[in-house]
């Protein structure tokens, strides 16, 4: 169990990575404790699930957080790097699965329930664009609807955003779905910073939404 007032625990904290700390962090926020749970990544892309694959190595199954990972992304290129990055930090990738598939099909392409489900920067507008918008946010729509029903009754859903529209419209998609909110703002242990393709200034997961089923 994760006891936040532990200084030795909080000192640790410092030393990790921001993926750690932000995961650590929403588990405090939600109380959540489930030991070796199964953990979902939807929408892995290219470097964020890898790099949350090596914490989860490292972190998670160290407090005994994490059993197994499946992570899903519709781009086969994204899952190729994903498997190279990991080889390259000596991270055994049979502990891991990904699959290559639409997240929308989350019903017939995984099995069972997962303790924890992870989802960093969904892409739920473009470039703020209205048209592209309506039918992003639809398909995101359905993802989080199909994803309330693989987290188990005790499971957690994590999400990030670096735009504060992108957060807005995830937080928005969630309330509706019927997702209890535990956290949901800046995220106090967000990336590094960075400069989107409209040269907005952003961090990787600046904003942050700790949910509950």
């Amino acid at each position: 169990m994760i006891i936040m007032n532990d200084n030795t625990f909080i000192g640790s904290l410092k030393q990790q990575s921001h993926v750690a700390q932000f995961l650590l962090f929403a588990y405090s926020i939600a109380a959540f404790t489930p030991p070796n749970a199964r953990v979902l990544g939807i929408g892995v892309g290219f470097n964020s699930i890898a790099e949350f694959c090596y914490n989860a190595e490292i972190y998670l199954q160290k407090y005994h957080l994490a059993q197994e990972f499946t992570g899903i992304d519709i781009d086969d290129r994204h899952l190729s790097i994903i498997r190279e990055g990991l080889a390259q930090n000596e991270i055994p990738v049979e502990q891991y699965r990904f699959i290559h598939a639409d997240a929308q099909r989350l019903e017939t392409i995984t099995t069972g329930q997962f303790g924890l489900t992870i989802v960093r920067h969904p892409q739920v507008e473009e470039n703020h664009s209205d048209a592209k918008h309506h039918e992003l946010y639809d398909v995101w729509m359905n993802i989080f609807e199909k994803a309330k029903q693989k987290v188990s009754n005790n499971g957690l859903l994590i999400a990030t955003h670096f735009r504060q529209q992108g957060f807005l419209y995830t937080k928005e998609i969630l309330q509706e779905q019927g997702y209890d909110l535990k956290f949901s703002g800046e995220n106090p242990f967000k990336g590094s910073y960075f400069r989107s393709e409209n040269n907005e200034p952003c961090h990787f997961d600046k904003y942050l939404i700790v949910a509950r089923k």
